[in-house]
């Protein structure tokens, strides 16, 4: 009777591995199912897999050598989308102190309903830590917690639960919760750095109407008092104007930017654009480089972790292209994914996406030839983890210095605007003073 090797998580979350005895790899899954367990991967023991001894011997599912892909790896099926859950708009800095915590949680051992529920409790915004409380409560049922994570996508970006997912396949949470940390962390510096820079340029386009209107008020204020004889009180006067021309015409401007400011707020930043403000990023050439090294350091880090937990490829690339950050780059990634059979090579998946570079999928088909996949995938990710750290500091050299340019020049174009609008006004008061013969 053949055996089978599997790993999954048993009631409480926990990770467990180790073989059974069955007639077809069926049945094997349903004994398994009855006994509790949720299954994240089952093959058949081929003869190498015998040699290496039993199983359990690491609770992380880090055997002592990378092991082969199995021959008969069941692919893991993306389940159906769960009832989505409105919230309010996540953000990084949450997303980077749940899922460091986490992380933090499994390495010391403990099992994620335990790490779901304490972090629950100590999460500032309420719906976080309702949304934490029941992933732990559905894992706890042995559910998946990707799938949990999925029921939140305004607080769980759509990488974060493709990261999860992967880890749950290739028997990596924690270093995959780590991995959704980091890029929050990365992402969240990112932001900081343009959210200063554009608090500076609405700054300098909120100055402009205030400086016309205080030009034109200047003027008015100047023919009230040449009409006076210079007798009419000078701060009433000039206080005068400029309440009169802040009614008439920078509130209206003003108004009019606040709802420009909010309809895309609202609108641009919407659930349903989100796929094409992805797609946009990819035309920017200070941000592109950054977004597809970004997704490929994911990507390709996820792809071996997940073989190296004994994922087939077609598998591991399922689950790999859910990591990216990118919907763009993800969407490229699943349809070329799309394309493979359970004994695809990953070299050839590689060639006919052209994701990777030439010299990268050159690394991965010697990884191949030699058995250490998982670790060519493993150098390949390092080095797209470089240029991504590279090109994010380019692009924010880049942009910023778009921007800081940007913010010169319409201050130049301001000053030369209100300068020719104030001593023009004044030049033509004077005019019509002196033709009048001292009255306006």
């Amino acid at each position: 009777m053949p055996q089978y090797r599997y790993k999954g998580y048993d009631g409480a979350g926990r990770p467990v591995q180790g073989a059974t005895h069955a007639l077809s790899i069926g049945e094997a899954e349903r004994a398994l199912r009855e006994q509790g367990l949720r299954i994240a991967q089952i093959a058949e023991e081929t003869l190498a897999d015998a040699s290496r001894g039993p199983v359990g011997a690491s609770p992380r599912f880090a055997p002592p050598a990378p092991p082969p892909v199995p021959s008969r790896a069941v692919p893991i099926p993306v389940p159906a989308r769960p009832d989505r859950v409105r919230t309010r708009w996540g953000h990084d800095k949450a997303v980077y102190f749940v899922f460091s915590q986490l992380s933090s949680y499994l390495r010391a051992g403990l099992n994620p309903v335990r790490a779901m529920t304490d972090v629950s409790a100590r999460c500032r915004r309420r719906d976080y830590g309702q949304a934490l409380q029941a992933i732990g409560e559905a894992a706890a049922r042995g559910e998946s917690m990707a799938d949990g994570f999925e029921r939140y996508p305004y607080l769980f970006p759509p990488h974060a639960v493709g990261m999860v997912r992967a880890g749950e396949v290739g028997g990596f949470l924690p270093e995959a919760f780590e991995a959704v940390s980091a890029q929050a962390f990365d992402s969240l510096r990112y932001k900081r750095w343009y959210f200063w820079l554009g608090l500076i340029v609405g700054f300098t386009v909120l100055c402009g109407p205030f400086a016309v209107g205080a030009a034109d008020a200047g003027i008015q204020a100047l023919r009230v008092q040449m009409d006076a004889g210079g007798m009419a009180p000078p701060w009433g006067t000039i206080l005068g104007a400029l309440a009169e021309r802040f009614l008439r015409f920078a509130l209206p401007i003003l108004l009019a930017m606040g709802a420009v400011v909010l309809a895309l707020r609202v609108v641009w930043g919407s659930m349903t654009l989100r796929p094409l403000r992805h797609q946009l990023v990819l035309a920017v050439p200070g941000a592109r480089k950054r977004a597809i090294s970004e997704s490929l350091a994911a990507f390709s880090w996820a792809l071996g972790q997940t073989m190296r937990g004994g994922a087939s490829p077609q598998t591991a690339w399922q689950v790999a292209a859910q990591a990216m950050p990118n919907l763009e780059m993800r969407r490229k990634a699943e349809a070329a994914g799309k394309r493979m059979s359970e004994g695809s090579k990953l070299s050839e998946a590689l060639d006919r996406s052209d994701l990777l570079p030439h010299d990268y999928r050159a690394m991965v088909a010697t990884g191949e030839i030699t058995g250490d996949l998982p670790g060519a995938l493993a150098e390949v990710a390092n080095l797209t983890r470089s240029e991504f750290q590279v090109s994010d500091q380019i692009a924010k050299g880049r942009l910023g210095l778009w921007m800081i340019l940007t913010i010169f020049l319409g201050t130049a174009a301001l000053g030369v605007v209100v300068y020719r609008l104030f001593y023009q006004g004044v030049f033509d008061v004077l005019e019509v003073w002196l033709r009048s013969g001292g009255v306006v």
